[in-house]
């Protein structure tokens, strides 16, 4: 179902047009919604921006356009499930973030309706945004204008040393993944096309960067995907007392690897004094909770489920230093929060944390294999509850390291993508003629 019943915007003749399509959408959730949200609203800064986005995104777009009021020179379309997309939705996700078949066929629509909005209102440049994740890039190629595609992600694998901590159902799961992402990314032939077609491919952290290059022999431009809206002016004071207050936020599953977290607590338990407040829900709940227990630390656990995005934030403002312990990332929206607020990170040093955290901002610590990482971890731990003055230089060095990840600087390093794009456009039309 397509709904073309959104009023436009006031549109500017000398603005270049720019189609986006962002699947996810929306200014009140994380993940890829606040993705699709940053770059509809940043390419509304320079551009006319279309977005075409699904039914999912309405309800908090419409809401959000009611309560401040519709944002210049931006313009939301909403198209709807198939018949056939709703049933191939019933599908079961495998260990992806949506149903591809079921997204695979709203791609399908949409390029129809883009096909319709290009012949209606010609536009300059189509991007397509999310999913961040390289296996659908849908065809907006097929549109004859300069094609944008990401940045992506997704290109990533779970660390092989790791997979039997993982558990086996996680473990045997990311050992799938990762031979699909292997087979997917060189042999998809919507990969390749898209590959081959896009004007520029956006990688959303170097690993994918690399990737690209070496097996499509491409250029890629480096870009985070996500971004944060507001940095505080100042750190948060750590907490005065004794305890080494730590924050864990993310899905309770294999690929973000809480456990380790815990086991590292449970080794330094009786040389420090902790509390950790575990932010989030998924399937491991239930065993975390038993784990926690078995390694006596559960009194200074707290798990306190999902919280809306604004009170998750706040956590941030709590905490002395934030646990990003996921093994398999893109990047990781949370940590930019972490750091917005003045809160270091411990992460492991591979991946989109890698780009993110510094020495400076954080301690990373190396992906060797599992027992040595939960020493690793815990010796980190020890050291900020023991060492204050390095715990408030980091929440300085973390308020620093958050200005590179502001919206607006992405935007600004978007734009520039994009009037790179434009200007080569316009000097093949002119050698053409």
């Amino acid at each position: 179902m397509l709904d073309e019943t959104a009023e436009p915007a006031r549109q500017s003749q000398s603005r270049p047009r720019v189609l986006l399509v962002c699947y996810y959408c929306s200014p009140t959730k994380g993940s890829d919604w606040r993705v699709g949200w940053g770059w509809a609203t940043e390419a509304a800064r320079r551009y006319e921006a279309v977005v075409i986005t699904s039914e999912l995104s309405r309800p908090d777009i419409e809401t959000y356009l009611s309560e401040y009021g519709k944002i210049p020179h931006l313009r939301f379309l909403y198209v709807g499930q198939s018949a056939a997309g709703r049933w191939l939705g019933k599908l079961p996700r495998f260990f992806l973030y949506t149903n591809p078949f079921s997204y695979s066929s709203w791609q399908s629509q949409v390029l129809a309706f883009a096909h319709k909005l290009h012949g209606e209102q010609l536009f300059n440049v189509a991007h397509q945004v999310t999913l961040i994740g390289f296996r659908e890039p849908g065809k907006l190629y097929e549109l004859g204008i300069p094609f944008i595609w990401g940045p992506i992600g997704g290109t990533q694998n779970f660390p092989a040393r790791f997979l039997r901590a993982a558990g086996l159902v996680g473990g045997l799961q990311e050992a799938i993944r990762s031979v699909c992402n292997f087979l997917q990314f060189r042999y998809s032939r919507k990969v390749r096309s898209a590959m081959r077609k896009a004007a520029v491919v956006l990688a959303a952290n170097s690993e994918g960067k690399r990737a690209i290059e070496h097996v499509y022999c491409r250029d890629a431009v480096q870009l985070l995907e996500t971004g944060i809206e507001f940095v505080s002016p100042k750190p948060v004071v750590a907490s005065a007392s004794n305890h080494l207050r730590i924050l864990w936020s993310g899905d309770l599953a294999a690929r973000k690897a809480p456990q380790i977290l815990l086991r590292a607590l449970g080794t330094i338990r009786n040389d420090i004094k902790f509390e950790l407040r575990i932010w989030g829900r998924g399937p491991l709940r239930k065993k975390l909770e038993m784990e926690a227990r078995q390694l006596g630390i559960h009194q200074s656990c707290k798990f306190v489920g999902w919280l809306p995005l604004k009170d998750a934030m706040a956590q941030s403002e709590w905490a002395d230093v934030f646990a990003f312990t996921s093994l398999r990332d893109t990047s990781g929206n949370v940590m930019l929060e972490a750091m917005s607020r003045g809160t270091p990170v411990i992460c492991f040093d591979h991946q989109g944390a890698a780009d993110i955290v510094t020495e400076s901002s954080g301690i990373k610590i190396p992906v060797t294999y599992p027992e040595d990482a939960i020493q690793r971890w815990a010796s980190a731990l020890t050291s900020l509850a023991q060492d204050r003055r390095l715990l408030r230089q980091l929440s300085e060095g973390a308020l620093s390291r958050a200005e590179f990840f502001l919206w607006s600087r992405n935007g600004s390093a978007m734009s520039g993508v994009y009037d790179t794009v434009l200007s080569t456009a316009k000097s093949a039309v002119g050698r053409r003629r």
